[in-house]
């Protein structure tokens, strides 16, 4: 795994001194930096074989995968407790409920209670 890139804005000497010497470059130089760029990829490639290739992204689509459905979990549960609170607040009957205060239950989510506020 690479190093935790510690300046993400790019805003180091390094990245500045990238960026002047692209701006400077002729047509020639660029094209022959992408040339280069496009042999060291294309050799890179060549290297790993199709089995390799393969192997890392099945490994890429189930880590994508779990991560995906621990996701979809962890929504589904929180969504199925908001549901049962509104649910349970709704059947649950609005009369002397200003005696009866429980601190668990999200009282202002019902949209037939109103808290005002405290004035004298």
């Amino acid at each position: 795994m690479p190093p935790k890139k510690s300046n993400l804005c790019n805003r180091s000497k390094e990245a500045r001194r990238k960026r002047l010497e692209r701006a400077h470059q002729s047509e020639e130089q660029i094209v022959a930096r992408n040339t280069t760029q496009r042999i060291r990829i294309s050799e890179s490639r060549i290297q790993k074989s199709k089995r390799q290739r393969d192997e890392r992204l099945r490994q890429n689509v189930s880590r994508n995968r779990a991560a995906r459905e621990q996701h979809i979990a962890t929504f589904r549960v929180r969504e199925r407790e908001r549901q049962q609170a509104s649910r349970a607040l709704s059947r649950a009957s609005c009369f002397r409920l200003a005696f009866e205060y429980a601190p668990d239950i999200n009282y202002s989510a019902n949209s037939k209670i109103t808290i005002g506020t405290m004035d004298k």
